[in-house]
């Protein structure tokens, strides 16, 4: 999951800020009661497996262990064309009806929450339902050429079988970039390709991976190939054979890239965000405020959550200035001493206290290679796989966050401990959570855990760097503050339509002249929309059961809510606030 990086600066004014003004949280055992649920669920996970070898590769260490053996022919990148997408839409609606026949009176506790889980995704699913062609394939920051070589690079290695089925899964590329190449052509005639600026910016993306002397995924193989216990001349046969694939396979994709975009640079008919798509872009959006907020909220729901969420930070902000004004000063001047990422995790490991022991700490954090620097994203963590939680990496855009220390902090905390490497590992190594549950992508709550965690864990720096509490509190509230502010303008963009110039007339409101701003805060959000939503809603949304919990119970239990949120693992917010009502509720 990516650390996203803000464009918005604060605008400390006062002008601006006055527009208006003892409990166990265990997971529910999985006492089997349906075995007919049980049998539904484990051939679910198994269709999971077996419909993508390569997204089975990051999930499981092994899919023959679950029942699911590939031959030769299976160990490719995927197919894309209209049958498929037809039939994904058959099945997301059929495993939705067989969901609904399993009755309450029928199920255990633990398997309501599966089956809603399960419904509650397939529901999100089944909102995208003809919005296919709508969908851009080149988002400069979640498209295919900014993200294809991270596949390749993360690609891990067990045993000597994974190395040959990485040089199947490369050599599928040429087939499987055609598919979507095609889609792309498609989209043109349809005239739903994307505007100029987004082609010109992935024909850049395509030329750095072209232009690089070090070649990542020449460097990266050969570490990985070097760890594996095999003879020093096989290794050598493996990597001689790495480059020819790379020059064969893999960097073509990007030198077609750059003439399949050329070639359809100006077939864009529509020019800003998806609200200018009329009723089937409206319905995309729909879907895609659904999927991350992990809410069933419509955009204009959003809209205005995010307004009262601004106008609440402004006000707390505002707060720490009048009753604290040493803390701005002491805000503006602070840089944590931090020189390396793995010094925070170090760090924030001994303090975290108010959390459950973590399950492992076992990682491995890396800078990126320059050339996969993704403008805009300041680190990943490659989610583990569910059956092997001790090999966890994360990786870092060094030229994001070595000269900023404190981006540095809260990134690492966001990526390790106490967010995304701390939150999956709990959740994996659960073994009353079926397999099911484990495969399931609910961002908003996975990015609002993580940002919930990391601002958290800026606590840790009144003890590390003799940071005041004031200060504290402004480092979160700006950063809070930035992120709504730009998820505010996402929805401005792809819901209201705005233009540059509107998103500019929004920041500058907000205290912030910079017309360059608005042009790439206006930019992000047409060319990946959506993005920034799950930092900010899923974050206020974390925020907000925190509330409700404390409220039930009558006093401070974040320690209590953060047992809650772990033990129960990932779940969509609402299944979340059932579950924080019963149990909070029946504490009090």
């Amino acid at each position: 999951m990516k650390k996203i990086r803000l464009l918005l600066a604060l605008a400390l004014t006062l002008s601006i800020v006055l527009s208006c003004f003892g409990c166990s949280k265990k997971a529910t055992v999985r006492n089997v009661t349906n075995e007919e649920f049980e049998l539904f669920c484990d051939e679910l996970f198994k269709e999971f497996l077996g419909d993508n070898s390569f997204n089975a590769h990051f999930t499981v260490t092994d899919a023959g262990k679950y029942g699911v053996n590939y031959e030769d022919e299976d160990y490719i990148m995927g197919t894309f064309d209209s049958s498929d997408i037809e039939e994904t839409e058959r099945e997301t609606d059929d495993v939705l009806a067989k969901l609904r026949d399993f009755d309450d009176k029928s199920l255990s506790d633990s398997q309501k929450i599966v089956r809603d889980t399960l419904i509650y995704y397939f529901e999100i699913q089944d909102a995208f339902d003809g919005t296919t062609y709508l969908q851009s394939v080149i988002g400069p920051s979640n498209g295919i050429f900014s993200n294809m070589s991270v596949n390749f690079i993360e690609f891990g290695f067990y045993d000597e079988e994974d190395v040959e089925n990485y040089f199947l899964f490369m050599k599928s590329l040429p087939d499987y970039m055609d598919d979507l190449y095609d889609f792309m052509y498609d989209q043109a005639e349809m005239g739903y390709f994307p505007m100029d600026e987004i082609v010109d910016q992935n024909i850049e993306i395509c030329k750095k991976y072209l232009n690089t002397e070090n070649e990542p995924l020449i460097i990266t193989f050969e570490d990985k190939i070097n760890k594996l216990d095999i003879p020093d001349d096989r290794k050598q046969e493996y990597i001689d054979k790495n480059a020819k694939y790379v020059k064969e396979y893999y960097l073509p994709i990007y030198e077609k890239g750059i003439e399949v975009l050329e070639e359809l640079k100006g077939s864009g008919k529509i020019e800003g965000g998806l609200g200018n798509y009329g009723e089937l872009g409206k319905k995309l959006y729909d879907a895609i405020i659904m999927d991350k907020t992990s809410t069933k909220m419509t955009p204009q729901q959003v809209i205005d959550y995010l307004d009262e969420k601004i106008e609440k930070c402004l006000m707390d902000m505002y707060k720490v200035m009048t009753f604290n004004p040493d803390a701005v000063d002491e805000f503006y001047e602070y840089e944590p001493s931090y020189t390396e990422p793995v010094s925070v995790i170090e760090d924030v490991l001994e303090r975290m206290d108010e959390y459950p022991k973590p399950v492992v700490t076992k990682y491995n954090v890396e800078y990126q290679n320059p050339v996969c620097e993704i403008d805009g994203t300041l680190a990943y963590y490659l989610t583990a796989r569910i059956d092997d939680i001790n090999v966890n990496n994360i990786k870092v855009n060094g030229s994001a966050v070595r000269e900023n220390p404190l981006e540095m902090y809260t990134t690492m905390a966001h990526e390790g401990y106490p967010g995304h490497l701390y939150q999956y590992t709990s959740f994996f190594a659960n073994e009353e959570v079926h397999n099911v549950r484990k495969i399931l992508d609910f961002i908003g709550v996975t990015e609002g855990w993580a940002q919930y965690a990391s601002f958290s864990s800026l606590d840790y720096l009144c003890d590390i760097d003799d940071v005041s509490e004031g200060a504290v509190k402004m480092i979160c509230y700006n950063d809070r503050y930035n992120y709504l502010l730009s998820a505010r303008i996402d929805l401005g963009v792809n819901y209201e339509c705005w233009t540059i110039d509107d998103t500019y007339d929004y920041i500058l409101e907000c205290g912030i002249d910079s017309y360059e701003t608005a042009e790439s805060l206006y930019f992000s959000v047409v060319g990946d929309p959506g993005l920034i939503i799950p930092y900010a809603v899923g974050c206020e949304q974390m925020y907000d059961l925190l509330d409700k919990a404390e409220t039930l119970k009558g006093e401070e239990c974040q320690s209590e809510f953060n047992e809650f949120i772990i033990e129960n693992g990932i779940l969509p917010f609402s299944i979340y606030e059932g579950l924080l009502e019963k149990s909070f509720g029946e504490a009090k």
